[in-house]
């Protein structure tokens, strides 16, 4: 919508996204990056978990132990938290059972 707008305006548009979309790219639009994070806020803390190894436990969740208790945790201490689920594309969810 904001591109067509952009266009029957003839106005620039300005996309915003720590991901752009492969679309982005090929377009041919330019794409400017910002290589530092503001205030200079150090990169979050990532945990990698192996799903596999979850299933192979008998862990059948789409949520990882790890995930849960980090999630009960802060339901303990009565404070809250904010899961982002990056859902691009048209698979909400995929999960290969037999590689994880």
């Amino acid at each position: 919508m904001a591109l067509w707008r952009s266009r029957l305006s003839q106005c620039p548009l300005v996309l915003g996204s720590a991901t752009p979309s492969v679309e982005t790219w090929s377009a041919g639009w330019e794409v400017l990056t910002l290589p530092d994070r503001i205030e200079a806020r150090p990169m979050p803390t990532i945990e990698v978990v192996d799903m596999r190894e979850e299933l192979k436990a008998g862990h059948k969740s789409i949520l990882s132990q790890t995930l849960q208790e980090a999630l009960r945790d802060l339901k303990d201490r009565r404070q809250q938290g904010i899961l982002f689920i990056h859902r691009r594309g048209h698979s909400t969810h995929v999960s290969c059972r037999s590689c994880g």
